[in-house]
């Protein structure tokens, strides 16, 4: 694949829509939109919110934002969803529980907060976080759970289900207009909160 940049119009371009014209906020999220397609396999993994935490405990400058798209946030979640949705496309309670034996040396790291942020006790001076689930997903549950425990510690959090969407609907893009929707979402919210255009 070539660089993610070589795909975005300059500043200025004429748009295939009569009298459209892309500027550079529009570019930015249509970049955006375009590292959502290329990095779906990763966007489960809580990252950010790893990063974010480590940061604040470690006294480093705190990323502008936190992204999570249907993240893992504890690795020991049980119920809810991860019941509900054990048997639905394209991420089954099976495959989870494949990973979580590969990605975890023992079951007991699942309690460590850089791999379970869920787990961290105190959240508060976070930077803002941006979470997104989707409806038909083991990991819904867990992720609306920790935008609540974000807001409740008085972090900035921007939460939406996609209802109507699998897990890893970010790869779906060119199938899905719903997915394709959904991810233009996602770059919109990323540029209200870097300080962009809407």
């Amino acid at each position: 694949m070539g660089d993610v940049g070589d795909e975005i119009p300059p500043d200025g371009f004429q748009s295939t829509q009569p009298g459209h014209v892309i500027k550079n906020d529009q570019r930015a999220e249509i970049f955006l939109l375009r590292i959502l397609e290329r990095r779906a396999p990763d966007l489960q993994k809580p990252f950010s919110a790893v990063v974010a935490q480590e940061a604040r405990r470690k006294g480093f400058a705190a990323p502008a934002l936190q992204l999570l798209i249907y993240p893992v946030t504890d690795w020991g979640w049980k119920g809810g969803s991860m019941d509900s949705c054990a048997e639905v496309y394209p991420l089954t309670r099976e495959i989870m529980d494949w990973f979580g034996a590969h990605y975890l040396n023992a079951h007991s790291e699942a309690e460590d907060v850089r791999v379970s942020p869920m787990k961290e006790p105190d959240l508060s001076g976070l930077p803002p976080a941006i979470i997104v689930t989707s409806g038909f997903d083991p990991l819904r549950d867990q992720g609306a759970a920790y935008a609540e425990k974000l807001k409740s510690a008085g972090v900035v959090v921007a939460y939406r289900c996609e209802d109507s969407l699998p897990h890893a609907f970010t790869a779906m893009t060119g199938v899905i207009p719903a997915a394709r929707e959904a991810c233009e979402r996602i770059a919109r919210d990323i540029g209200t909160v870097l300080g962009g255009s809407t």
